[in-house]
């Protein structure tokens, strides 16, 4: 069957002068708050499940920070095409580029992975993207356009490194 890869889960405010508000059989605060408990684990069980689908396969991530630095290696984080949180480890720079991945195993709120080729070291074969700054300064919209294979974007500018 078809999964969530994620779920928002909130809490309804009855908002005063609202229709809403003034509808019979409110929910007393205190169900409300253990029914977004179930739906947060709920949630949390459909993204493992998700996530796990990846386990073992060929992702492409956009690598976007360095998460945790020791010694010389440091773990970079980054997203998939498909949105899947993806942590690895590299001596070299990721930051911005398109890099495959082999997820392995779980980790924290996503998948742990080994880089495919190189050890880490960025290859030329490998699509790889720059990306500049959308007009507000805002980074993540270009790069996660990029991510959906568009390079030419208005207030987005991409550069393939060959």
């Amino acid at each position: 069957g078809v999964g969530f890869a994620r779920m928002h889960v909130f809490v309804y405010s009855a908002r005063p002068g609202t229709t809403a508000a003034a509808m019979p059989g409110q929910i007393p605060d205190a169900l409300k708050r253990e029914r977004s408990q179930i739906m947060l684990k709920l949630a949390e069980e459909a993204g493992r499940r998700f996530r796990q689908r990846f386990l073992g396969a060929t992702l492409d991530v956009l690598w976007e920070a360095i998460e945790e630095s020791d010694g010389p290696e440091r773990v970079w984080s980054g997203l998939s095409s498909n949105y899947v949180r993806v942590y690895a480890r590299s001596k070299e720079g990721l930051s911005n580029t398109l890099l495959r991945v082999t997820p392995v195993r779980a980790y924290r709120d996503g998948l742990w992975g080994e880089l495919v080729a190189g050890a880490g070291t960025p290859e030329p074969q490998m699509s790889q993207l720059r990306r500049d700054p959308d007009a507000s300064g805002n980074t993540d919209r270009c790069g996660e356009l990029a991510m959906l294979g568009q390079l030419t974007v208005e207030g987005c500018t991409y550069e393939r490194i060959q």
